[in-house]
């Protein structure tokens, strides 16, 4: 066009810009949009919305957030469509306080959110069973005259009777009515499927499925399937053919063709009879008139309860159907015999806990649907050139325990790409807290990390005489808060002195990365830094002390951190007590409601005895081997290691004179190796250790990984639940995270994969 002297307009470079990204070519887009603005060119709102919609695709939200700033500086608004495609991702990183922010944005700015809007959170609210949140957002739909659709309604009904909050299910379902919403076939599905697996809640199951033929609603199949197994599984057969008998009398030739999914197989009826039925006859002959037919009944219900069953409400609704279809002895007879071989039946699995234990195995053998991997971006060869010419020199300056210092390094790293600068091995401050006084080059072997980093990113032991005299111009982002931009706040002083140090942002990580600057960030994490020989050798002289196969544990139950969490705990050992005391200084713990809804929001460290209890829960057999990961100082240990008799530690394992010889980094880095080795890892913290630790076992394949809830935790023992009941939910909550893989690794060089 610009050979043949056409003029290039808005939209042209808008559609060029628009193909790049859906492919996935976020630099060359970058690229393209500079010659744009250098030819005069002004982006508009859906350049801009372009970029962000791309930015998404790639996970990439700290460059959707850097351009959401640049349209707020120009005053220019995102569409709604654009506003939810950020929301979005924000809830599928669990930043749900971001997503309400944009909410609230949108407001202002005159948007108009809509139902897909409030959707994602919604969502993310389930997900998570914060039941109140999830009914505050629909009360804030309203006020914004956003009425939810069958979508919300679905997923509210379906937490609501998940968490068993009945009593506003009845409430939603009557509002539903009051605003002439007409249930969907999906809707009357969550109602039937959930409280099909409710205790109790059959005859409710059974009601919604015939409020759904009376409509003239053909249910799915697997709707049909679910409520007649769960009839016949709890010795109520007979039942099913009712329910098949007004499916051929509706009105609808879909409803009539089910009829036949319904109806209870020659199979399954004799499977339901089994060999008691000599028994049945010797029933039916000594079977009474109704009233003691009655009591007949009501003596197997309690023979049931005993089995801790409650099937009362059941039985009640069997004699509404017996009376209203005005059968006879025939079905009454058949009606008893299938609740006497209910009885006989094996226990329901989540009867007992003992019993489940019997028909399930540890958490491990959960076959997953979702798992981190390694993104193809990475993996691919080096993306850009190494520039010929530097920027200048950076030392990363790190501060903490051994894996905070760590990720500092690894977005120091990123930073330096993205800035075109050499990298200076990084200093690891000297910490008396952590009883430190290691340097980079006494835990990780240096030259193995020059190497490996080579094509990504130069790196240097030394610097060039000229600039070695004098000392670095410091950068301290770490304190900043606020969307900033390392290349417009970083790079004027790296251009201007030559030599700088900087702690990388805490609240700001990876802004603005290109992928080629991402995949030297990934680079140094997971590749790059092993560990010196010295260290090695007796790290793997440790991992070999360990009884095999084994469980590492991350336990953070020490006098500091119960005192940071400001949390009240009762029971402990004086000794405990006054330990906590000592290290509280001005952090006094909460106390009354703010103590509450404190530890409702899993701010509370888990108790080694809690811990024990969610390792029962999960089947985690009590004569595993457990690697204790932790440092010095746990206290109420006995809590786990009376349950847990087979628990070993590093210094149990190492000759006393190695382990006093030891610095805190040199310790934590023995837990590290020791951690992504071991055959499985769980956590009691989502702290450093514990994201770095999942994020290589993700890279090296191992996904047997899972971090204690301790949020569900607390809500759970709030709600008054346990024993039994506990440890059920406590399994379903860490068999979800599982199942689905979550907090397995950091999303910055890891994407997700169906399996």
């Amino acid at each position: 066009m610009f050979e043949r002297g056409c003029s290039v307009d808005l939209l042209a470079y808008n559609s060029i810009l628009d193909s790049l990204c859906k492919a996935g070519k976020m630099d060359e887009a970058f690229n393209f949009f500079t010659k744009m603005r250098s030819i005069g060119l002004i982006p508009d709102t859906f350049t801009y919305s372009i970029f962000i919609h791309g930015y998404c695709a790639v996970n990439d939200i700290h460059s959707v957030f850097r351009v959401l700033d640049q349209m707020r500086r120009y005053k220019l608004v995102p569409n709604v469509y654009t506003y939810n495609c950020i929301i979005k991702k924000l809830c599928k990183r669990d930043k749900v306080d971001e997503a309400y922010q944009l909410i609230d944005e949108m407001v202002s700015g005159g948007v108009k959110p809509d139902c897909w809007s409030y959707n994602t959170i919604l969502a993310s609210h389930c997900d998570h069973s914060e039941v109140n949140l999830a009914l505050r957002l629909i009360s804030r739909m309203e006020l914004n005259n956003c009425l939810p659709d069958k979508h919300i309604y679905n997923m509210l009904l379906k937490i609501l009777i998940r968490v068993g909050r009945f009593d506003r299910v009845e409430k939603v379902w009557e509002s539903m009515e009051d605003r002439n919403f007409y249930p969907s076939v999906s809707t009357y599905a969550v109602m039937v499927h959930g409280l099909c697996q409710k205790k109790g809640k059959l005859e409710e199951a059974c009601k919604y499925f015939e409020m759904m033929i009376d409509e003239g609603i053909p249910p799915y199949t697997t709707t049909c399937e679910i409520l007649r197994n769960r009839l016949i599984g709890h010795g109520f057969a007979e039942q099913t053919e009712i329910l098949a008998d007004k499916m051929e009398r509706s009105t609808s030739s879909l409803i009539q063709e089910l009829a036949n999914v319904m109806r209870v197989s020659g199979t399954d009826l004799a499977i339901s009879r089994g060999n008691s039925s000599l028994r049945l006859q010797t029933i039916a002959r000594e079977a009474k008139p109704w009233p003691d037919r009655y009591l007949v009944m009501e003596k197997y219900s309690q023979r049931v309860e005993t089995r801790g069953l409650k099937k009362k409400r059941l039985i009640h609704w069997v004699y509404r159907r017996m009376i209203a279809s005005t059968v006879r002895k025939p079905l009454f007879v058949i009606t008893l015999f299938a609740l006497s071989l209910f009885f006989f039946l094996p226990p329901d699995p989540s009867a007992t806990f003992n019993s489940s234990l019997l028909v399930r195995s540890e958490i491990w053998s959960i076959r997953r649907l979702a798992e981190w991997r390694p993104c193809n971006w990475w993996l691919q060869p080096h993306l850009n050139v190494l520039p010929a010419q530097t920027n200048g020199y950076i030392r990363v300056d790190c501060y903490g325990g051994l894996n905070q210092m760590r990720r500092d390094l690894c977005d120091g790293v990123g930073i330096a790409r993205l800035l075109n600068a050499t990298l200076v091995l990084p200093k690891f401050e000297v910490a008396a807290y952590w009883n430190e006084s290691s340097g980079f080059e006494d835990v990780f072997d240096v030259d193995f990390f020059i190497q490996q980093m080579k094509g990504f990113v130069n790196v240097v032991k030394e610097l060039p005489i000229e600039i070695a005299s004098k000392d670095p111009v410091r950068v301290d982002c770490s304190k900043r808060k606020g969307q900033f931009d390392y290349v417009e706040s970083v790079l004027p002083s790296l251009l201007k002195h030559g030599y700088i140090s900087i702690t990388p942002a805490m609240s700001q990580r990876r802004d603005r990365y290109p992928l080629y600057a991402k995949a030297a960030l990934c680079q140094a994490c997971y590749s790059a830094l092993r560990l010196t020989n010295t260290l090695e050798k007796k790290a793997i002289e440790l991992l070999q002390a360990i009884p095999k196969p084994f469980l590492s544990l991350h336990l953070r139950f020490e006098p500091d951190m119960v005192a940071y969490s400001q949390c009240e705990y009762s029971g402990l050992s004086l000794a405990s007590a006054n330990a906590i005391e000592a290290a509280r200084v001005d952090r006094k713990p909460w106390t009354g409601e703010t103590a509450r809804i404190w530890r409702n929001r899993g701010k509370c460290p888990l108790t080694p005895n809690e811990t024990a209890f969610i390792l029962e829960a999960l089947a985690i057999p009590t004569n595993t081997t457990i690697y204790l990961a932790a440092g010095d100082g746990l206290m109420e240990l006995e809590g786990l290691t009376s349950v847990y008799t087979n628990v070993v530690t590093k210094s149990s394992l190492l000759s006393g004179e190695d382990f006093t010889t030891m610095h805190g980094n040199t310790k934590a880095a023995l837990d590290y190796y020791v951690s992504i080795n071991s055959d499985s890892y769980m956590a009691t913290y989502f702290g450093n250790m514990d994201k770095m630790v999942a994020a290589m076992r993700a890279f090296k394949g191992l996904y047997k990984t899972i971090f204690l809830n301790r949020k569900a935790f607390a809500l759970l023992t709030s709600q008054g639940l346990k024993g039994k009941e506990l440890t059920e939910a406590l399994w379903k909550v860490h068999r979800d995270d599982f199942i689905m893989g979550r907090g397995s690794a950091l999303p910055d060089c890891f994407c997700e994969f169906s399996l």
